[in-house]
């Protein structure tokens, strides 16, 4: 009689099990077993269950898609139908029939020539489809002349069509198998067609045509045997009327086909698709997503045996993370021996926690260190700005020293001097908006010295972003850039516009010189889309090449702020060419260690 001390003496022979072996071991010694038994028990029900259900399963899907062959036939009827029936309903024929019938005998030439291109021409010529069907007039006199395409006579009207029984069901339709000699195939052959068959009559009842929608079984066949055989191969057909009569039909049904029907509603015709019983079983053979299906609940049944054994193996295991679990933030674990053995548990449990402390006393070091590597690239970025602008100009100042031009040349210094006030900034890293266009405007002056032509910048800022906080000589590369390409034969315009939008920063800057070209525009743009640290890297090896000032822009924004704001080039609709920044709004200035703290 099993009981609780029975149980408890269980538990501590497992352990004591355990304790002497891994917990590899543990498993397979004691779970391979079990999952033998489980696949033996499990295993003779998955294969009774596989005899006795897959082959009718099987037989409904067949079924199923004979419904969907004899479906496809329908449609295609159901069209045949519709073009009949929009012609029987087109009052602009049966008008102008109506009108040739008064007419008797005698129909003038002019009338006949209207009726075509008036009437019959259009109207036939829309629905016709030589793929689908063939809608054509057979008139019961000759006193309109036929065209032989869409109007003909009614001796021409295909054999097999019941004529008497047309004329006698004047308001309805008739499908009727036909054939008629095919004038584009060999001398004596003939096309068999299906046939949708109405009378057509004058607004007082008096029959004056046979309108016949005419498909051709040929082209029908075709298409019946290639979506049969997509059901499989070794597949055989059968349609026939309601009476029996065989439509179409490729090969005699024998006992090796199992038969299966599908009605097709348009004209109550019968499809049978034979499947032979090597189809079935192929497709019984597909259907293995029963076993494998049976076969996960068995995998289901056998892991869980696995969990609650392994649950006794792995009890030592959370003791250890219970204590690693049970620190604080700060990583201020107890140290001592939890666990005591020669197995993993407790091996473990010493490593992990060595590593812990390890861990805690260098991940302070390793945000400083991250922290002063940011602020290093930063610092390398502006470095490579400052020089750049400072050898132009001074390059500018020398020439008109050169030249004798003492005034200029000082005009020159005292705003390069102001210039250099706003840049240094008193060490600032981040600079208000307004003082930033204050010294773009010395910038411009300088710019116009040294290239003495006319730059004129015009600045349109809200409120709110002529307070707001941006990155000190940020925009000077895109102005320079503007004033280098603009043309100089004219004056050079350059427009600022900025303004809050949500929580960013949106500044365009606009200039009226020829627009920058596509592929600079899609290589420059292209840079946003780049990694930060990899942006960083591009542009330190561009400090070689001209082109450096933008890319140092764009990887000083993204660096600091992050990947989602960066410059876009574009070319606006009234020509010249707009940059335009996306920057977080920064209201304060020291909310700039907040953002470089949240990078790390």
């Amino acid at each position: 009689m099993f009981n609780l001390n029975n149980f408890s003496k269980l538990k501590k022979w497992f352990n004591d099990f355990a304790r002497k072996r891994s917990i590899a071991s543990t498993l397979n010694w004691l779970i391979l077993p079990i999952l033998i038994v489980t696949m033996l028990i499990f295993g003779e029900a998955v294969v009774q269950i596989y005899k006795n259900v897959i082959s009718e399963y099987v037989r409904n899907e067949l079924q199923s898609l004979t419904d969907s062959s004899a479906m496809y036939l329908n449609n295609f009827l159901s069209e045949a139908m519709r073009q009949s029936y929009y012609i029987y309903s087109n009052q602009s024929l049966k008008t102008a029939l109506q009108e040739i019938d008064e007419m008797g005998e005698h129909v003038p030439i002019q009338k006949t020539m209207e009726f075509y291109n008036d009437v019959a021409n259009p109207l036939f010529s829309a629905l016709n489809n030589p793929y689908l069907c063939v809608n054509r007039i057979y008139l019961l006199d000759e006193n309109l002349h036929a065209d032989r395409s869409f109007i003909r006579y009614l001796d021409q009207l295909p054999a097999g069509i019941p004529e008497k029984e047309v004329l006698e069901n004047r308001g309805t339709y008739i499908w009727s198998l036909a054939n008629e000699k095919d004038n584009s195939a060999s001398k004596g052959s003939r096309r068999d067609l299906l046939c949708l068959t109405r009378m057509l009559t004058t607004f007082s009842g008096k029959p004056v045509a046979i309108l016949n929608t005419e498909i051709d079984i040929a082209t029908l066949e075709s298409n019946i045997s290639r979506v049969v055989q997509q059901r499989g191969v070794g597949s055989a057909y059968l349609w026939s009327m309601p009476d029996g009569t065989v439509i179409i039909q490729d090969k005699e049904f024998d006992d090796s086909y199992w038969i299966a029907e599908g009605i097709v509603e348009s004209n109550n015709s019968v499809l049978k698709i034979a499947y032979s019983t090597d189809l079935i079983q192929q497709q019984a053979k597909r259907q293995h997503f029963a076993l494998i299906g049976l076969s996960l609940l068995m995998t289901l049944l056998a892991f869980t045996a696995i969990y609650f054994v392994s649950h006794l193996s792995l009890g030592r295991l959370k003791q250890v993370t219970g204590k690693f679990a049970a620190s604080d933030l700060e990583g201020h674990i107890e140290i001592s021996a939890v666990l005591y053995g020669k197995d993993e548990a407790a091996k473990l449990d010493q490593i992990l926690t060595d590593l812990y402390l390890k861990y805690q006393r260098n991940v302070d070091a390793y945000y400083r260190l991250e922290n002063a590597y940011h602020v290093m690239e930063y610092q390398m970025l502006m470095s490579k700005i400052n020089p750049h602008f400072l050898y132009n100009t001074l390059s500018a100042i020398r020439w008109s020293v050169l030249s004798d031009d003492k005034e200029e040349a000082a005009s020159g210094v005292d705003h390069l001097v102001s210039f250099y006030r706003g840049v240094l900034s008193r060490g600032r890293d981040m600079i208000a908006l307004r003082l930033e266009i204050a010294t773009l405007s010395e910038y411009i002056q300088l710019q116009s010295y040294a290239y003495s032509r006319q730059l004129i910048l015009l600045p349109d800022l809200t409120t709110e972003a002529s307070d707001c906080f941006i990155l000190k000589f940020l925009l000077q590369p895109v102005i320079e850039n503007a004033i280098l390409y603009s043309n100089q034969e004219q004056e050079c315009r350059i427009e600022i516009n900025a303004w809050k939008e949500g929580e960013e920063l949106r500044i365009t800057i606009w200039n009226n010189g020829p627009p920058i070209r596509e592929e600079v525009k899609r290589e420059l743009n292209k840079l946003n889309e780049l990694d930060a640290k990899v942006l960083s890297e591009l542009t330190v090896s561009q400090n070689e090449k001209d082109s450096y000032g933008i890319y140092n822009v764009i990887s000083r924004i993204r660096l600091l702020f992050g990947e989602k704001y960066g410059l876009w080039y574009s070319v606006p609709l009234r020509g010249g060419t707009l940059a335009e920044f996306r920057l977080p709004f920064i209201s304060s200035p020291d909310s700039w260690s907040f953002i470089a703290e949240r990078k790390l």
